[in-house]
């Protein structure tokens, strides 16, 4: 074929329709058919001329396929949002060493929305010893806390704190006789 047959080819528009996953190929138009024995330059330009066009067929199919329909692309009924679960996050950071109003120096560690902290009276001879851990929501921690065999006491309870500022922190509840109310650093 000349150049200019194969750009008029080239040029027809052809649709392709996806349908179930399957491509299905439609030319919207037709191509040149060239009669046998003029040369070149003639067979090109008698086609074009005498309106001798051959359709090409209607649908090009690939074989089916067994494939799922796609999900569509956007949602036709609109549906509710799920609202976002409350921010566990903390107001601020309260790893550190902190002293409290029952003579304790706690070790308070926060990871994330979570705290643990060791707590003692005096290192070498502690009247009480112990562990908590909460988790804080807003400004507020909740936890258990437990004596451990270091200190001369043996307790344990639920400790609700209030986070009152970056160097104040105060019990708002407690059970189990903690002794401790307020911390600060």
């Amino acid at each position: 074929m000349t150049k200019k047959v194969h750009s008029i080819l080239a040029t027809l528009p052809i649709v392709a329709t996806v349908i179930s996953g399957c491509l299905f190929f439609k030319p919207v138009s037709a191509y040149v058919s060239i009669p046998g024995n003029a040369n070149k330059n003639t067979r090109e330009t008698t086609a074009l001329k005498t309106g001798k066009i051959t359709p090409m067929p209607q649908v090009i199919a690939m074989p089916p396929c067994n494939l799922p329909d796609p999900p569509p692309i956007c949602d036709p009924e609109p549906r509710p949002r799920p609202s976002p679960s409350p921010s566990p996050s903390p107001v601020i950071n309260i790893t550190g060493k902190w002293q409290a109003n029952d003579g304790g120096t706690y070790y308070i560690r926060q990871i994330g929305n979570q705290v643990w902290w060791y707590g003692e009276y005096s290192p070498t001879n502690p009247a009480f010893s112990n562990v908590f851990n909460g988790t804080i929501n807003n400004n507020q921690i909740n936890g258990n806390w437990a004596d451990v065999p270091k200190g001369s006491t043996l307790s344990n309870g639920s400790l609700q704190l209030k986070i009152d500022s970056y160097n104040r922190i105060e019990a708002v509840s407690q059970t189990g006789g903690f002794g401790g109310s307020v911390w600060f650093r």
